[in-house]
């Protein structure tokens, strides 16, 4: 059996659930601002607001932390070799995120 009593901090671990519980409060704190009617919505809009920009704050603090404590990993994706290894994968992401910012910019302008 394996010692569970641990005495220190993992900092790995600390950043991947705050990275997990911002990514979630991030989403369900946008839902509520679009168009969810409650019974006293300036209250409700305040506090989406606020706890959609603490979830952006906490994301993105810990998005750093988790570079650096990735960042080996991060430059193994860089260095397969001469050549870049994962262009596919690259430019998939830079196109579905692309795409995404242009549907979500177009609905938020036309709706």
């Amino acid at each position: 059996m394996q010692n569970t009593d641990r005495k220190s901090l993992n900092i790995r671990a600390l950043t991947f659930f705050l990275l997990f519980i911002s990514f979630v409060m991030m989403i369900v704190s946008g839902v509520f601002l679009d168009d969810i009617h409650f019974e006293n919505e300036m209250i409700a809009k305040i506090i989406s607001k606020v706890f959609h920009k603490v979830g952006v704050s906490i994301f993105f603090l810990t998005a750093i932390f988790h570079i650096y404590y990735n960042w080996k990993a991060f430059l193994r994706y860089f260095k397969k070799g001469n050549n870049f290894k994962y262009l596919k994968e690259f430019a998939i992401s830079v196109i579905l995120t692309t795409i995404v910012i242009i549907i979500s910019t177009g609905y938020t302008y036309y709706h």
